[in-house]
């Protein structure tokens, strides 16, 4: 659904497939390959986020428990370089129009530098300057969802660095009717549990913290759902206010494509 015809990702992408041709801006160092490959990040990542949710929250035929922290790890991973994936297709958006306020897609260092931490500044690191002249609105979005940022960076360093995301939660007492008697398992079989699925899945709020530091209490967790929730938001919100903000600051010699 996020680029669909006529939504702001499909129009974004217009605007920068006419700035790329001669006539405009061109098309020096390939830049547009990165901005559309950078959309296409984001659109490769929700997609595979669907997969791995339907796995964690649908009813499905299979020994759901066995598998569930892959798919709990793979939305952390799907959710956190979707947003690393628009950075980097903004910056080669906004490398083309104002050069020394963006990372450049033609030097390697310069490639591997690219992150969120240019759109907002990490501590004593300033961001980018081309952010606030190309895309302010976006960047004022980016800085207001600090909080959903690092919770959800911090989960999927934990998940990839150290150890299981799946830490517990609840399980869905919803099934399909027939759905256990077809799989041949009665009302008081205990493998019904590592085949339900789950209607919460607890994620700890800090998950850096030392593991004897975590809280036991409810309040310093929260749930995958709703960063799930918030990721979506973050997304479809961030795409928006980029092609609002494109669409005014950029100014092209020629409005349609020839």
């Amino acid at each position: 659904m996020i680029f669909k015809d006529g939504s702001p990702g499909d129009l974004l992408d217009d605007l920068a497939l006419l700035a790329s041709q001669g006539y405009n801006l061109g098309n020096a160092g390939n830049w547009f390959f990165n901005f559309r490959g950078g959309l296409n990040g984001i659109r490769s990542r929700c997609s595979g986020m669907q997969f791995h949710r339907r796995f964690v929250y649908e009813w499905e035929i299979g020994p759901l428990y066995n598998n569930i922290e892959h798919h709990c790890s793979s939305m952390l991973f799907c959710m956190d370089s979707a947003v690393e994936c628009m950075v980097y297709g903004l910056n080669a958006l906004g490398q083309a129009v104002a050069p020394t306020g963006f990372r450049s897609i033609s030097d390697s260092k310069a490639l591997r530098l690219i992150s969120p931490k240019d759109v907002t500044g990490l501590g004593t690191t300033a961001p980018l300057a081309g952010w606030a002249q190309v895309f302010p609105n976006f960047q004022k979005h980016f800085s207001a969802s600090s909080a959903f940022l690092a919770q959800l960076v911090g989960n999927h360093d934990v998940s990839k660095h150290r150890m299981h995301s799946f830490s517990g939660g609840t399980v869905r007492n919803d099934p399909p009717a027939g759905f256990y008697e077809r799989l041949g398992l009665g009302p008081r079989d205990p493998s019904r549990t590592l085949i339900a699925p789950m209607a919460t899945v607890l994620i700890p709020k800090e998950p850096k913290l030392p593991t004897d530091s975590q809280p036991s209490d409810l309040a310093a967790w929260t749930t995958l759902e709703s960063l799930l929730t918030d990721f979506e938001a973050f997304i479809q919100e961030g795409l928006r206010l980029a092609n609002d903000d494109a669409h005014r600051t950029i100014n092209l010699p020629v409005k349609q494509l020839q």
